[in-house]
């Protein structure tokens, strides 16, 4: 997996190498709404090496940042959540333009309560009663 090798930047190999050339507009923006606040959580390989996507293969994968390196468990993870993403949006928008993409890596353990609608009261939040606006994920 060329993934595993380019994963520090040594090899100083192009983007261009793994995916398609139209694709790297798209893969460019995605990593921007990954990169965080901290110098540890900002992408540090230059744009367009394949250094570069694989750290927002790494951070789709679910890799945080800090601690060991992404394994190739997490970055193959990675790189079927980023293409499949990037499927998604060239389906949903097949001009080619760049539309505002926001990425969020998925969280590890636990996330928060269960029901977050039923906090309070107990009752569902009047907008979820719209049935045009009940989201799929109700359960």
């Amino acid at each position: 997996m060329s993934r595993d090798n380019d994963r520090d930047g040594q090899a100083n190999r192009p983007m261009g190498d793994v995916f398609a050339p139209e694709d790297q507009p798209l893969i460019e923006r995605i990593g921007q709404t990954l990169e965080g606040k901290t110098e540890r959580q900002k992408n540090p390989h230059p744009s367009g090496s394949l250094a570069h996507a694989t750290w927002i293969c790494a951070r789709l994968g679910g890799w945080n940042g800090y601690g060991r390196k992404p394994g190739p468990i997490v970055l193959a993870r990675g790189h079927v959540r980023l293409r499949t993403m990037i499927e998604g949006i060239k389906r949903l928008n097949p001009v080619g333009r760049v539309p505002a993409i926001y990425a969020v890596p998925p969280k590890r353990g636990w996330t928060g309560h269960a029901r977050p609608w039923r906090a309070g009261n107990g009752r569902l939040p009047h907008r979820v009663n719209n049935p045009s606006v009940i989201p799929d994920t109700c359960g």
